[in-house]
C-alpha cells in the first residue's frame, strides 16, 4: 500500500455511548458518532435518555496523520538499540516507517455536557 501524496487532515469525531441498564442488567449498549445526530436537539434527547437510564459517556477520538514518523526515533535511542541489536532497531526503524497515523481517545463528557446546557 502506498501512502497518498496529499498529506491528509486531522480527523476529530466525537462518540456518544448509552450503557442501557435495569435492574443491574445491561440490556444494550448505544454509541452514535457526533455526526449522526440530526440536530443539536437529537443530541440533548440522547444525553437526557442516557443520564435516566444507564452510563453515558462521550469519547473524543482524533486521528493525526504521520509523514514521515521514522524520523521521530530519537538517535540516541536508535544508535544504543544498534550497538545491542541491529536487527531489532531495523525492525523499529521499519514499524516508524509504515505508521500513518497518530491516535488519541479522551474522554470528554463534562465538556460535552458544559456545551450542551446539561
Amino acid at each position: 500500500m502506498t501512502r497518498p501524496s496529499q498529506p491528509l487532515n486531522e480527523l476529530v469525531r466525537e462518540y456518544f455511548v448509552w450503557i442501557d441498564i435495569q435492574a443491574d442488567k445491561v440490556r444494550a449498549v448505544h454509541t452514535f458518532a457526533d455526526s449522526e445526530f440530526e440536530s443539536d436537539d437529537a443530541r440533548r434527547k440522547f444525553v437526557q435518555l442516557a443520564q435516566k437510564g444507564g452510563t453515558f459517556a462521550v469519547i473524543r477520538n482524533r486521528m493525526t496523520p504521520l509523514t514521515h514518523a521514522e524520523q521521530d526515533i530519537e538517535p540516541s535511542q536508535l544508535s544504543a538499540l544498534l550497538k545491542r541489536d541491529t536487527h531489532k532497531a531495523r525492525q523499529l526503524e521499519d514499524e516508524f516507517i509504515s505508521l500513518c497515523a497518530y491516535g488519541e481517545l479522551v474522554d470528554v463528557t463534562d465538556e460535552v455536557l458544559m456545551r450542551l446546557g446539561r
